[in-house]
């Protein structure tokens, strides 16, 4: 998965745009994404049951800008972005901070 992020001044909202999944020939997958403050989900959760790539060919699919918008005060501090590969059940993560503008990334 690529793509952008980037916070309003108040922080109230976070805008992903240009995000691009990718996946293997045959595999399934699956997205969610939340905005944050400390461990309490402050936006709504977004899940995406990403269709599957036939078994013939690999599949980019391409996602319209959209935004978390904080219902608190205090804004969004973090986005948690997950994806998983349903096939292998491997999940690839990234968790966004707003404070350090980077992103920790990795699989479990």
């Amino acid at each position: 998965m690529t793509g952008n992020l980037s916070w309003t001044s108040s922080l109230k909202t976070v805008t992903l745009s240009n995000v691009r999944t990718f996946y293997k020939a045959g595999e399934c997958a699956t997205l969610r994404i939340g905005g944050y403050q400390g461990s309490n989900l402050v936006t709504e959760e977004f899940g995406f049951q990403l269709r599957c790539a036939s078994t013939s060919g690999d599949v980019t699919e391409t996602f319209s800008p959209f935004g978390l918008t904080s219902g608190p005060p205090g804004g969004v501090q973090w986005v948690k972005i997950e994806i998983t590969d349903d096939n292998h059940e491997i999940t690839g993560y990234a968790y966004c901070y707003q404070s350090k503008s980077t992103c920790q990334t990795g699989q479990r």
